[in-house]
């Protein structure tokens, strides 16, 4: 879900899992809604996967203006974040 007039942005990933000084702590979190300031949460982000996961041809707007076609799924991405 995105808001343009604002840049507000929630995105829902399917799992995380946490990573302390540089190890991954075998503590997976699942599902994660991450929602903030476009910028911000972009800025976040440290690394990004080179292989994507795409799928499902779904349309998101407003009735029949507007309409958009979308897809779930992207790449695996690397952010610090707070849970909570």
């Amino acid at each position: 879900m995105e808001d343009p007039k604002h840049w507000g942005i929630q995105c829902i990933i399917e799992r995380g899992y946490e990573i302390k000084d540089g190890a991954l702590t075998g503590r997976v979190v699942s599902p994660i809604v991450m929602t903030g300031y476009v910028p911000e949460l972009l800025g976040a982000v440290s690394m990004a996967s080179q292989d994507r996961l795409i799928f499902g041809n779904g349309g998101c707007g407003k009735g029949y203006k507007e309409w958009v076609k979308v897809a779930d799924g992207g790449p695996a991405l690397k952010t610090k974040a707070r849970l909570g």
